[in-house]
């Protein structure tokens, strides 16, 4: 198992047991819940000028993509290797569904810690994988990790609905994520503090 592959298991499944570096995901957590990406609207690009100072001063070569509508944009990292082999992408949405606020016990764009748990819109779907991926990929940077091949990190508008998703950005830049292989969205469980499982996704 790969260095990336260690820490997205670690981080992903066990997020309050692995000390600084899962504390350092939940904040990000926290952070990337708190700005409003809720779609429609979407204004994906806020969340892109954010990441982008998180990326930037490790090295990485930064690309915001802006979509013809206004706010609405794709961030693209990319941490070079020895070119030997062909990059890696990681993807996550940065869009999340809109909220009925009187069916939350908490506000849902603070990103509240409660009982080991980070509470918000987005924190399943698709954030907390957002601030997973994003983290395995600076922990690269940060450890100076040798790498064989480009580490891309995508995060893009539009999954949840709306025409500039990733179909357009790989129709308009796909020399930007053109890849090996990538990792996406799915195939993982939650599981209850009793070892219990409470979601399956597939």
């Amino acid at each position: 198992m790969t260095f990336l592959q260690r820490t997205c298991v670690a981080l992903f499944f066990v997020p309050f047991a692995f000390g600084q570096t899962s504390d350092e995901a939940a904040a990000l957590l926290q952070e990337v819940i708190r700005i409003n990406t809720s779609n429609p609207p979407g204004k994906e690009a806020a969340l892109a000028e954010f990441l982008a100072t998180k990326f930037k001063p490790l090295g990485f070569e930064i690309d915001i993509i802006q979509t013809p509508e206004p706010g609405k944009a794709h961030f693209i990292a990319r941490l070079r290797g020895d070119g030997s082999k062909k990059p890696i992408l990681l993807a996550a949405h940065a869009d999340v569904v809109g909220v009925e606020r009187e069916k939350w016990t908490v506000d849902p764009f603070t990103g509240v810690i409660k009982d080991g748990y980070v509470y918000g819109r987005g924190a399943i779907d698709f954030k907390g994988g957002l601030a997973v991926f994003a983290q395995a990929v600076l922990m690269l940077a940060k450890n100076k990790v040798p790498l064989a091949r480009d580490v891309i990190f995508l995060s893009e508008p539009d999954e949840e609905g709306g025409k500039y998703n990733t179909t357009w950005l790989a129709q308009s830049h796909w020399d930007k994520i053109d890849c090996e292989f990538s990792l996406n969205e799915g195939g993982w469980i939650i599981k209850r503090a009793d070892g219990k499982v409470r979601y399956v996704s597939i």
